[in-house]
C-alpha cells in the first residue's frame, strides 16, 4: 500500500508539474519508515535537475504519515523503524 500511494502522488506530481523531459536519469533516497507512520528520508543519489528531485522528496513526504504499525509488526522488525530505499527512474 505504501510503494503504490508513493508512486500515485509521483505519477500526480509530475502530471502537474508539466517539468518532466525525458531523461534516461534516477534519484535514490532512503528513508526511515517509523512505527507510527512518520518518514525521515535523506538523497542518496541525484541525477536529475534539484526540481524533479523534489518531486520524488515530495510524493513520500506528501502521502506520509503512514498507517501505524500493529504491535506484531513492531516485534516482528525487532525495532520501532524500518529503512527503506526507493529508486525514482525518469526514462
Amino acid at each position: 500500500m505504501i510503494v503504490a500511494a508513493i508512486q500515485e502522488k509521483w505519477y500526480q506530481l509530475l502530471r502537474t508539474t508539466q517539468l518532466c523531459e525525458r531523461q534516461d536519469r534516477e534519484v535514490v533516497l532512503e528513508f526511515r519508515l517509523n512505527y507510527d507512520g512518520r518518514v525521515t528520508h535523506e538523497v542518496v543519489e541525484n541525477t536529475v535537475d534539484e526540481i524533479l528531485c523534489l518531486l520524488c522528496q515530495k510524493s513520500i513526504l506528501d502521502t506520509a504519515p503512514f498507517a501505524r504499525w500493529p504491535s506484531d509488526m513492531r516485534r516482528m522488525a525487532n525495532a520501532d523503524y524500518r529503512e527503506v530505499r526507493f529508486t525514482f527512474f525518469y526514462n
